[in-house]
């Protein structure tokens, strides 16, 4: 992607940014004249802009990230294997990998009971 579109979307983050600290201002502002607290409002205030702030980041972040990304899903299962490998097998500790057979051990995969289906709703 190219940094002028880049430079676009960093532009729309900025102004929704300023935008969200224009409305938590007045909030803030509202807050007071309306005679709450003004230990809660600064601190409400101030927590807004931290989340506020750190949404731009990371969107920021994200955007500066986007030539990175590729959809994992569109490759094929060959694709992956010769992208990434093929995955490592993890072998289970003994006491638990006996616990995992005693419990599949007692099982068909097939259930031998119906489903019951619900009543109807009144």
């Amino acid at each position: 992607m190219s940094d002028s579109a880049h430079r676009g979307d960093g532009e729309i983050i900025h102004t929704a940014y300023a935008e969200k600290v224009h409305e938590a201002f007045r909030i803030f502002a509202d807050a007071i004249s309306m005679g709450e607290n003004e230990k809660t409002c600064k601190e409400r205030f101030l927590r807004n802009l931290q989340v506020t702030r750190r949404a731009r980041d990371l969107a920021i972040d994200a955007i500066n990230g986007i030539d990175m990304v590729e959809p994992i899903a569109a490759l094929s299962s060959e694709e992956k294997k010769r992208k990434y490998g093929e995955p490592e097998a993890v072998a289970l500790p003994a006491e638990l990998q006996a616990m995992v057979d005693a419990s599949v051990s007692k099982t068909t995969g097939i259930s031998n009971k119906p489903i019951q289906p619900l009543p109807p709703r009144r």
